[in-house]
């Protein structure tokens, strides 16, 4: 698969009454970094779930180039080329870090060999060498949070979508994770989408920024554009000025 962008146009996701997701479009292209910022209960999450296969769409439409993938089950989204990581880390436990990261890359390779050999170029490129042995439960929340992204990657994906990926970290962490998220479009010209309320972060990485506020979208730009608007600033911080990447 070779699709330039993952599309999504018009998406709603209605429970019971509440519009969670009120006619939404967003692009995510290959290459870039794409922000998804907003206030709690905005509808961040239930959109990425929409997205991944993980909430069904009450309408919209959701196409990676020409592909129709509205309501696909998330392992149908993953063989597609679409990843994502989680508010909570869902590591398994019992596993090892490489172990862990090779068993998403059993995804991409049939032979055990070739994906343990992917596993170890990603634990590698995420310089967790000194931790591969050990089990997942016995990692930091910064360095698990590292162990998902690497089992993200490992699937290879033409898109990636973080859900809160810097959450719970302290700022060497987050700097650090920062590092490895930019490098992800310019190594392999997957598209990425981060949610992230941490609105450095955001301003630090991405390309371009898309708002949501109440379920809608409030405004997309680029940081600059993104920090001057007016209605932006009010939404997300009651008015307060964005910070500086």
């Amino acid at each position: 698969m070779n699709e330039d962008s993952f599309s999504a146009r018009g998406i709603c996701v209605h429970f019971d009454g509440v519009k969670a997701v009120d006619g939404v479009d967003l692009e995510i292209r290959r290459g870039e970094i794409l922000g998804l910022v907003g206030p709690n209960g905005a509808g961040k999450t239930t959109l990425v779930n929409a997205l991944t296969g993980f909430e069904k769409p009450t309408y919209g439409e959701c196409s990676i180039g020409d592909r129709d993938v509205l309501g696909k089950p998330p392992h149908a989204m993953a063989s597609v080329g679409v990843a994502r990581t989680f508010q909570a880390g869902r590591l398994f436990n019992h596993l090892t870090v490489l172990e862990n990261i090779e068993v998403a890359a059993l995804k991409r390779y049939r032979l055990r060999r070739h994906a343990e050999q992917w596993a170890i170029e990603v634990v590698e490129s995420l310089k967790l060498g000194a931790i591969r042995d050990r089990l997942a439960g016995e990692l930091s929340h910064g360095e698990a949070r590292t162990v998902e992204l690497g089992r993200a990657i490992a699937l290879k994906p033409e898109f990636l979508l973080l859900d809160e990926p810097a959450a719970g970290l302290n700022e060497s962490e987050s700097d650090r994770l920062v590092g490895v998220i930019a490098e992800i479009p310019r190594q392999g010209g997957c598209g990425v989408l981060i949610i992230e309320h941490d609105m450095k972060v955001i301003m630090r990485l991405c390309d371009r920024i898309h708002v949501l506020d109440h379920g809608k979208s409030l405004a997309e730009g680029t940081p600059e554009e993104i920090r001057g608007n007016a209605a932006v600033t009010e939404a997300y911080l009651g008015g307060t000025v964005m910070p500086d990447a």
